[in-house]
């Protein structure tokens, strides 16, 4: 519901700029729902992806998000930063990171991405919760794997 919800208001703003109240409150709830899922710890890798492309266009530029709304979205994005940064930084269940085996995280590299490129849209409401998603991604990073270590310097 997330995903269709945030279609259909991309669609509307499209077409003519106007946000229908319904549909923002809608969002809210399914954010809500959504945080409290993440905080429960209750969902595979599978459904994590598929809520994280859900939140993504309401946190990234292909929409500009009311500030309740985008400030949702980034409490949603660090629930699932803290709670599953496994699936963020690509470690294995030996503690290993895939960036050692592959040269890299697609799910680092696309979040890094999101949160260093939506800086420039991002509400002010949501700043805050912006700043910690991207405190537990760099305190995840591996110290010794140096495809980590080179994100730093993009974040700073």
């Amino acid at each position: 519901r997330l995903v269709t919800a945030t279609t259909r208001l991309t669609q509307e703003e499209e077409n003519e700029e106007q946000q229908d109240d319904t549909d923002t409150d809608t969002i809210g709830m399914l954010l809500e729902l959504s945080q409290a899922l993440v905080s429960s710890q209750v969902l595979d890798t599978k459904h994590v992806q598929l809520l994280y492309r859900a939140i993504k266009p309401l946190i990234g530029s292909e929409m500009r998000a009311s500030g309740a709304i985008q400030k949702r979205a980034y409490k949603v994005l660090h629930e699932i930063c803290e709670r599953y940064t496994s699936w963020i930084l690509g470690t294995t269940e030996d503690g290993t990171t895939t960036a050692k085996k592959e040269g890299g995280s697609q799910q680092l590299t696309q979040t890094t991405e999101l949160l260093i490129g939506s800086i420039t849209h991002c509400q002010v409401s949501a700043r805050l919760w912006r700043l910690k998603c991207l405190t537990l991604v760099v305190n995840g990073l591996d110290r010794e794997c140096a495809s980590h270590m080179a994100i730093i310097p993009q974040i700073v």
